[in-house]
């Protein structure tokens, strides 16, 4: 799991870039796990693993993943996957990984990325999001 502690103090805050949300596809996947492995503190393979692969692009989806894109660069990514939640057995979606660029910190993306997480959860009727601890 990549995490990560994306809030600074209001007086660190920067002017937020223009940036959009890519939904990952077969082709945008490796872009997805160079992203992992530069969040990662652990040395990682050089192609995705099969089971991301899977989850993210076979039916039944099991994960999903968005790319933060800034002037065409990938800054950001979050991934999550949706889980039984107990003991009310109702849905939850759980974040499997939130990373931003070193660089495009404390500008909001994070903040924008933890957002769309919570619309993905409320369109898909989660009773909660489940957010990794922290580092």
């Amino acid at each position: 799991m990549i995490a990560l502690v994306l809030d600074v103090l209001p007086s660190a805050r920067r002017a937020m870039p223009e940036w959009a949300l890519e939904r990952v596809d077969a082709d945008a996947l490796p872009r997805v796990w160079a992203l992992c492995r530069e969040a990662s503190e652990l040395p990682l393979p050089a192609h995705a693993p099969l089971p991301l692969r899977e989850a993210l692009l076979d039916a039944p989806y099991r994960a999903w993943a968005w790319l933060a894109r800034s002037d065409g660069r990938d800054v950001g990514v979050l991934v999550a996957s949706v889980g039984l939640d107990l003991p009310g057995g109702e849905y939850g979606l759980r974040i499997d990984g939130l990373y931003v660029k070193p660089a495009w910190r404390g500008c909001g993306i994070g903040e924008g990325l933890r957002l769309h997480a919570q619309r993905v959860a409320d369109d898909m009727g989660c009773a909660r999001v489940h957010w990794p601890a922290a580092p």
